[in-house]
Order: structure tokens, then sequence, then C-alpha cells
């Protein structure tokens, strides 16, 4: 049953992963083949921004998720009046919900790590480039690679199921999901270098710095004493008079950089903290879920 109803929304999503893994396995050949005659690395840029320009969008891939495989498993049973029949059968409520539910999930957490391991794989073909590290500090290529879109594909599925469960009609469940998601991809986008207290570097040199491969968080100007120097006079607080307005020149004046970072290292470490919270509250999406479709009569009209 479940297969019967839900075989259009498989079947999409299993040629949009056929076509995105093709597209970027042939993209990464032509790549790898080509990193060895390009030294200055400027080709392998060019050809990293074509493709990661366009999955920037993937973050949003998930709330296609909630609202063509999530909505409809309740709120298109109730609008069509089909949960009255199904409850009226020897199967109880408890197990009707766990063999929609229960298929259905396993299928979107798997078909989300396929996304992420395409998408890694991808991005691994840059690995030594100083390239492979947007996928730390893009905030968009973060979210789509390793195991985190696993994560955001069940959210998303079990908020539009929840967001069915409560509003009980499809147009109201659709609005309740596109917003709750927006409001959650922009929280996680906008605050995730939070995950863990940044470390710090004092750059005195021009030629020192943070490694190609680390997620930026912030940085700012200090005067020989320590104190922060507002933007606009940098360079007249830093910078010599009469020097060349160079970046080495802004150390001349013992003026140096102290800048936030989050290490390379901490890319796994942030990949499971923020699948963590997605997972907490996917279960409580879950559990109103649960408690709706248990503790209320539907009020869904046919037509």
């Amino acid at each position: 049953m479940t297969w019967r109803q839900h075989r259009v929304q498989i079947l999409v999503t299993a040629a949009f992963l056929a076509a995105l893994g093709i597209a970027l396995l042939v993209h990464g050949i032509s790549v790898s083949g080509a990193l060895g005659d390009d030294p200055s690395g400027a080709r392998a840029r060019d050809r990293f921004t074509e493709v990661s320009t366009v999955l920037g969008w993937f973050p949003l891939v998930p709330l296609l998720i909630g609202i063509f495989w999530g909505v409809p498993v309740l709120a298109g049973e109730y609008e069509r009046a089909t949960h009255k029949l199904a409850w009226t059968q020897s199967v109880s409520r408890g197990r009707w919900l766990l063999a929609k539910l229960g298929g259905l999930a396993a299928v979107v957490v798997i078909t989300g790590l396929a996304f992420g391991a395409m998408i890694s794989a991808w991005l691994g073909v840059f690995d030594g480039t100083g390239l492979a590290g947007h996928r730390f500090a893009d905030p968009g290529l973060f979210t789509v690679s390793g195991v985190v879109p696993a994560a955001w594909w069940l959210f998303a599925f079990t908020l539009g199921v929840a967001a069915g469960a409560v509003a009980q009609r499809v147009l109201p469940a659709l609005a309740i999901t596109v917003g709750v998601f927006a409001v959650a991809l922009f929280l996680f986008m906008t605050n995730r270098d939070g995950f863990a207290a940044p470390r710090q570097l004092e750059v005195t040199a021009a030629d020192q710095g943070v490694g190609p491969d680390t997620y930026l968080v912030g940085s700012r100007w200090l005067d020989g004493q320590g104190r922060e120097i507002d933007g606009d006079a940098v360079d007249r607080v830093c910078v010599p008079a009469g020097a060349p307005l160079t970046e080495s020149a802004y150390y001349q004046g013992g003026c140096r950089q102290l800048i936030e970072y989050q290490p390379a290292d901490r890319y796994w470490l942030f990949q499971l903290i923020e699948a963590g919270i997605l997972l907490t509250v996917t279960a409580a999406f879950v559990v109103t879920t649960v408690l709706r479709v248990h503790r209320r009569t539907p009020t869904a009209r046919v037509g």
C-alpha cells in the first residue's frame, strides 16, 4: 500500500539522484584529468565555481521532500477521508502510522545519505587545491555534504507529516512546512559558527594566516597596544605615512590582525552537532504526529 501511494515520489527522487550522480561523476572525472596541467589553480577554481554555484541552491531540496513526501501522508488522507476506512480495519492507528512513516522514513534517510555522499565525493576531487575547504566554510555546501543531508531530509519529511496531522488540510500544511523549514534553514546557516568556541590567531606579518580549509568566523585589527581599531581607521592607524598600500604595509606600524576561525578538523564535529539537533526536533515532530493521530478526531471534509 505504501509503495502504491508514494511510488511517484520515490521514482522521481531516484531519478533525480541518478542524474545528479552521473553529472557529478562526469564533471569530477574531467576535473581530475585537468588538475595536473593547472599549476595556477585558475582552471580548478572556474570548474569548481560552475558547479558549486548550482549546489548552493540544493539546501532547498529537503523542502521538496517535506512538501511532496511528508505533507500527503496525513493531510492527503484527511482530505480524501481515506483514513476513516483505514482506521475501521483490524489494523490499529499506531500500526497504520508506523507502516506509513517507518518505510518512508527509511527511504528518506537512505536517499539523503546517498545525496550527501555523492556531493562529498565530488568535493574530494578538489582536495589539495584549497577549494575542498568550502565544504565547511560555505553554508550551502556544508548543508548538502556529509551526513547532514540525511538529517535535513528526515527533518523536512517529518515536518510535513506533522504539519498535515495538525492542519488536516493540504494547503495549510504546505504553508506550515514551508514557513518552519525556511526559518530553520536560516537559523542554522547563519548561526552554525557558534556550535563551538572559535580559535583565535594573531597575525603579525603578511605571510601568516590560517589554513585554506578553515572556516573563517571573523577578524579585527588591533593597534600596538592591543586596542581594537575601527574599520575606517585601519589605513590611517596601521600604514606608515607615505608607504605604499600593500598587504605587508599594515603590519609595519605595529598593528596585528586577530582572526577567529573554526579549524578544518571540526567539520565532522559540526556535522554531528547539526544532525543531532535536527534529529531531536524530528523526534518532536514524530511525537506531535502520534499524539494528533491518537487523540484528535479528524475534521477534514471530502471535496
